[in-house]
């Protein structure tokens, strides 16, 4: 199986958690509006002529370096 660079700990500093939260309800909506308020969609990339994968490494690029629309950018 190939490694894609993801890590807990990489995604939860990511998107502002310090703690993995519990895996409930409760968590899923947590971590949710976690990503939502950090990560921000991007769309344009096909409006520029970009293709979009779904590969799994760059999937973790896109979500856990810090790239377009980040504040640290």
């Amino acid at each position: 199986m190939k490694t894609t660079g993801f890590t807990l700990s990489s995604y939860l500093a990511r998107v502002g958690l310090s703690k993995a939260p519990e895996p409930d309800e409760d968590g899923l909506r947590e971590v949710h509006a976690a990503q939502v308020f950090s990560v921000p969609f991007e769309n344009l990339d096909i409006h520029l002529g970009r293709g979009v994968s779904l590969e799994p490494e760059q999937l973790v690029s896109k979500i856990i370096q810090p790239t377009r629309g980040h504040k640290d950018s």
